[in-house]
């Protein structure tokens, strides 16, 4: 093995799509903390169903999968996975990264 292969993290690439005009509405280390401090996740849910990222570049396998290090839980709510998957769709697929799109901007460029 490499040296530093082992504590590769590409969360750690999640502002490539800012270089390219996406926002990036949620940071999982910020969020850890304001979630810690009681912050509704209502925020998040409100910026994935209202499309306000086009393209999300993840890492690869289940989205909005984060392990809390205060609690060993995910930090998102099944209920942000279930908006999440109700407003995007899977583009393309990566060994370390997927490629996300809102539905509806995706239907529309398919015209």
């Amino acid at each position: 093995m490499r040296a530093g292969l082992a504590a590769f993290d590409p969360e750690l690439l999640r502002v490539i799509p800012v270089f390219r005009g996406n926002p990036l509405p949620v940071d999982p280390a910020v969020w850890m903390n304001f979630q810690e401090e009681g912050v509704s996740d209502d925020l998040i849910r409100r910026a994935i169903t209202e499309c306000r990222v086009d393209l999300w570049v993840l890492p690869a396998g289940a989205p909005f999968v984060t392990t809390s290090h205060y609690n060993g839980q995910n930090m998102f709510l099944p209920q942000v996975l279930a908006d999440f998957h109700a407003t995007y769709v899977k583009e393309r697929s990566g060994r370390i990264f997927d490629q996300w799109r809102c539905k509806r901007n995706a239907a529309a460029s398919r015209k």
